[in-house]
């Protein structure tokens, strides 16, 4: 079977961490039959992933993504997002969900999961957000994504002139891009959508980035709503 996105030169490290073997096997079974995806690790649940052995991922083969697919449905399950975090900082996390309890799913994406994938949602689904994540994107139900981000606004944010002067520091090419991806338009849509090349959205991103001071996809978006650069619209994926 071929990839279902073409663009990937290079295999997608992914580590698999799923307490049951059988499911485990079949989640791997299913990466694998995509050439541009390679399964470079698996485990039993986070606190079977030790530190040394995550210092052994880093070196050798980081994987660009995390599939994680807790015991049980609930707050604890999700907790171990942030010690996958902290045990590869570098990787992006895709909770694979066993149910849809908002509450639980609100928290995994406060926690930094970079995506979302229910049991339910076909193979096809699950293999695009793993390809989608591997490329920056996000992977989250825009209605969760709402939710979410409405919590966040609740509370109250400290204004200061330091971040006026981050925002201050953006073009306004870079601000039609981030109001791009506040829609959930992929780079390639943005390209088509800004009519300019997509090693430009990629340096336009960089540099947003680092004027923003935020680390990938997922922070610029929470950090854009919290000061009215974006705001969600009608229910859908961020990334389809």
């Amino acid at each position: 079977m071929q990839p279902l996105n073409g663009s990937h030169k290079t295999k997608i490290n992914v580590l698999l961490v799923e307490n049951g073997r059988i499911i485990r096997a079949g989640l791997k079974s299913i990466l694998e039959k995509n050439q541009s995806i390679k399964v470079v690790g698996e485990f039993d649940s986070p606190q079977h992933f030790t530190a040394s052995e995550s210092q052994n991922m880093i070196e050798n083969c980081e994987p660009e993504v995390v599939v994680y697919s807790p015991i049980t449905n609930c707050l604890t399950g999700v907790e171990q997002i942030k010690e996958l975090q902290q045990l590869l900082p570098n990787s992006k996390i895709l909770l694979l969900s066993k149910g849809e309890d908002q509450d639980v799913l609100e928290r995994a994406v406060s926690l930094g999961a970079a995506g979302i994938v229910y049991h339910s949602q076909p193979w096809e689904t699950f293999v695009r957000a793993v390809e989608k994540i591997s490329d920056g994107e996000i992977w989250i139900d825009r209605t969760l994504m709402a939710r979410t981000l409405n919590n966040f606004s609740a509370v109250k944010i400290e204004k200061r002139d330091y971040e006026k002067q981050k925002i201050k520091s953006l073009t306004p090419k870079e601000k039609q891009v981030i109001s791009a991806i506040g829609e959930g338009l992929s780079n390639k849509e943005i390209m088509q959508t800004l009519n300019i090349s997509e090693s430009t959205v990629r340096h336009h991103l960089t540099s947003i980035f680092s004027k923003l001071e935020v680390k990938d996809r997922l922070c610029l978006v929470i950090y854009a709503y919290q000061h009215g650069l974006v705001k969600i619209k009608e229910p859908k994926f961020c990334s389809s």
